[in-house]
């Protein structure tokens, strides 16, 4: 006997934008000034792990 199943394929799309040449520099900025990873992200409204 033959027993076939499908499978299924969850596939996301993830949609991201570069940093640009002013976040950048923000980050570097606000990294200089003893600012932490978490709150250089809330400032420039990104994600902490960007």
């Amino acid at each position: 006997m033959l027993v076939t199943t499908k499978t299924y394929t969850r596939r996301s799309v993830m949609s991201y934008t570069h940093l640009t040449i002013e976040e950048r520099s923000k980050i570097e900025i606000l990294y200089q000034e003893g600012y932490k990873i978490n709150r250089i992200a809330q400032l420039i409204g990104r994600h902490r792990s960007t």
